[in-house]
């Protein structure tokens, strides 16, 4: 599988792993990627699923979601700064963007497998039904 393939979600498929989910209503700020053909947007926002539809896009548009507010934005905006698309918040979706989403795809699913291998090696607590 490419990296482009790897980055937009293919591997939801084949690992069931679901990469975010979006919240209804308002939410803690994080730092938003929204692919539309083969631009990427990062932004921030309290609401994705508002922001989302604000962009005329579905939530199957956004690729990935991290913790952040403006602070973290301004700084991908600088580091990757070479793909802007003229004086927008546009990116072109190609390396190292797609790296940058394919590290937390990668360390979100090993959370989430280490989280599944704890669970069953935890003790039941007393009284918990077997």
């Amino acid at each position: 599988m490419n990296d482009l393939a790897f980055s937009i979600g293919e591997f939801d498929r084949e690992t069931g792993y679901r990469p975010l989910s979006i919240p209804d209503g308002p939410h803690a700020d994080v730092v938003y990627f929204v692919l539309n053909g083969n631009r990427v947007k990062i932004g921030t926002t309290t609401n994705l699923r508002n922001r989302v539809r604000a962009l005329s896009l579905t939530s199957g548009h956004v690729i990935a979601v991290v913790p952040g507010g403006r602070s973290e934005e301004a700084d991908l905006h600088t580091a990757l700064s070479r793909l802007r698309v003229g004086r927008t918040e546009w990116f072109a979706f190609e390396q190292p963007i797609t790296d940058l989403i394919n590290h937390w795809h990668a360390q979100a699913m090993l959370a989430r497998s280490r989280a599944r291998l704890n669970a069953f090696a935890a003790p039941m607590p007393p009284g918990a039904p077997k």
